[in-house]
């Protein structure tokens, strides 16, 4: 490799620009002395040697964004001349790696060079044993070009011969077949990460999470599907936070299990914190497969991840990802968790993960009877997995058109159209009704929103009728325009709603089919009251004399107000006028009379005293 070197400005002209600053300091400077009392001549000197040095130091900035070091240039194979596409090239500098690339159809590519200075360039191909360009001297806006030649061919794994050694390495690249091993698996690794860095890839990605029997069969499934120009559907959390933290970790009364990615999995803080060793397995159908087999370190304190990388031993490409979960001093994995991660190469070069899932267990805590002690028992598990496809080019600038859903929002109880309400498609994010309950959702990107997804009605008048949320399902693809209404359910199925739970069987009661809802609020404050003591009484009046009914009798219903001072009266009487008080703590606030009709919800807002401290009487 033959580096040439050009600049994108001469070096000249920029250090004459720094010293043409300084002499106009040095002049202004020199006006200045003669002016000034001598007391303050070391002061103004100091000040302007500064000022001049954070001159150059911001001349030196500017000239390093304006011109950024580069190294260009292609690869190709030695003996054909023919270009490669999908290297993974990188800069070195010691055993720090920054820039990594992946060379483009034909065989090209373009590092920036973080800093000035001394570097290496490196190319990795799987198939080919890596190369190592000689130093090169980077100043500040060089652009250098170099072509690197792919010349010897990487021997096959399929002559690793493995021997059934115990110990294992401390770091992959200590010994000489784990090296070997270690070398394709980094090379697929770092050109998975630079193939999600590019987001020239066009992928539609399967999201799905399954219920697991203790058999670990599938009882419930429910899937998200969504395209992305880059990404498996899942993120890890950095190295170092899961080298300090660990794989497994509580996070309230819940556990959470992590998944190392691409760039954890080729991070320092992982080789150093686990040891190699290499090791085989022919499937029932297929190839025979070589790993690299990985444990945590036997000090280490902290729940981590043990497993194999797997691949092909003629081809060398990296298959998948076992993993398993280790407690500190368990012996044994953890049952019913563990995760696995399958890798594709494009004809490119380019790589993405093809298929992953992470399964976590199910647990139960209950008292032991007999020891009057807590227990656990596994009683089943969790599965997440993504599937990623490949799409077209064509297919992928189609996903990338907008969609957009119109519609109205109608309230069925009062027959009006709901106005400044507020109203939710579930992945694309809120909007609000106008005044004649119109909405509009315009989703510049589709694809990012889950399919189907749900629109949803929400606000005041949803709280007030305390029933579940109204929602419809939908499914919009790019380029679609639906219109899609919305509306609080008729009164019939608010009744039936409200009611199923609180009915009793006078109120089951055909002949007594009105409904009368509320809230509860302070006299003075107007805020919420909870626990209140709702009666609704009807047969007399306020003063007890007879009314509405011949008979006489007294008759009522009680409720207490929920959480948000909210109550249902089910079971009242149609065309009869029923007296409603609300109690705090023995007071009773004023009573109101209403008469409730056929086929219309009672609403009603009443209010309380507010208890007076105890000896306050």
């Amino acid at each position: 490799m033959t580096p040439m070197r050009s600049h994108q400005a001469p070096r000249g002209t920029r250090q004459s620009s720094a010293r043409l600053f300084g002499a106009t300091l040095g002049a202004i400077s020199a006006r200045l002395i003669g002016a000034l009392p001598g007391a303050f001549l070391n002061i103004i000197r100091g000040a302007i040697s500064a000022r001049g040095r954070l001159a150059i130091a911001l001349n030196v900035l500017v000239a390093s964004t304006l011109y950024p070091q580069l190294v260009r240039g292609r690869v190709t194979e030695a003996d054909t001349r023919t270009v490669v596409a999908g290297v993974v090239v990188s800069l070195m500098r010691g055993a720090t790696r920054a820039s990594p690339v992946l060379t483009g159809d034909d065989g090209s590519f373009v590092l920036r060079v973080p800093a000035a200075g001394d570097w290496r360039v490196r190319a990795d191909a799987v198939g080919y044993a890596p190369v190592l360009s000689a130093p090169l001297t980077v100043q500040l806006g060089d652009t250098i070009h170099m072509d690197i030649a792919l010349g010897v061919r990487a021997q096959s794994l399929a002559a690793v011969v493995v021997v059934g050694e115990t110990a294992c390495a401390q770091n992959p690249q200590e010994g000489e077949r784990t090296a070997r091993v270690w070398q394709a698996i980094r090379t697929a690794l770092d050109a998975s990460t630079a193939t999600e860095r590019e987001r020239r890839t066009p992928l539609e990605l399967i999201i799905s999470d399954h219920l697991l029997d203790l058999a670990g069969r599938r009882r419930a499934t429910k899937r998200v599907t969504t395209r992305s120009w880059s990404g498996a559907g899942f993120v890890s959390l950095s190295a170092e936070r899961l080298a300090a933290e660990g794989f497994v970790h509580s996070v309230g009364d819940s556990v959470e299990y992590a998944a190392p990615d691409a760039a954890v999995l080729t991070s320092s803080a992982f080789l150093d914190g686990h040891c190699f060793t290499v090791v085989e397995r022919k499937p029932l159908f297929g190839r025979r497969q070589v790993g690299l087999g990985f444990v945590p370190r036997p000090d280490h304190p902290k729940a981590d991840v043990e497993g194999t990388f797997w691949l092909d031993a003629e081809s060398q490409l990296l298959r998948e990802i076992e993993i398993g979960y280790r407690l500190p001093g368990r012996e044994t994995r953890l049952p019913m968790a563990g995760a696995k991660v399958e890798y594709e190469r494009l004809p490119n070069g380019r790589w993405y993960v093809a298929h992953w899932s992470l399964q976590m267990p199910v647990i139960r805590e209950f008292i032991d009877p007999s020891a009057a002690l807590p227990r656990q028992q596994l009683v089943g598990g969790r599965e997440r997995e993504g599937e990623a496809r490949v799409l077209s080019i064509e297919r992928a600038l189609a996903a990338s058109l907008p969609a957009q859903l119109l519609g109205r929002a109608f309230d069925s109880t009062t027959g009006r159209w709901l106005a400044r309400t507020p109203i939710r498609l579930v992945g694309a994010g809120d909007g609000v009704t106008d005044e004649a309950g119109r909405f509009h959702f315009r989703i510049l990107e589709p694809g990012r929103v889950p399919s189907p997804t749900r629109l949803e009605l929400a606000g005041e008048r949803v709280a007030a009728l305390g029933i579940e949320t109204p929602f419809r399902t939908v499914t919009l693809a790019p380029g679609d325009s639906l219109t899609l209404d919305l509306a609080v359910p008729p009164v019939a199925r608010v009744h039936a709603e409200r009611c199923a739970a609180v009915r009793d069987s006078s109120a089951a009661d055909a002949a007594l089919p009105g409904v009368l809802l509320g809230k509860v609020l302070t006299e003075e404050s107007m805020s919420r009251v909870a626990g209140a003591v709702v009666v609704a009484e009807w047969g007399v009046d306020v003063a007890g004399r007879p009314s509405d009914l011949t008979d006489g009798a007294r008759r009522q219903r009680t409720r207490a107000s929920d959480a948000d001072g909210q109550f249902a009266l089910c079971g009242l009487p149609l065309d009869v006028t029923v007296t409603v008080t609300a109690t705090v703590g023995g007071r009773r606030g004023a009573p109101i009379e209403v008469r409730l009709a056929a086929g219309w919800l009672g609403e009603e807002v009443l209010t309380a005293p507010v208890t007076p401290p105890p000896g306050n009487d």
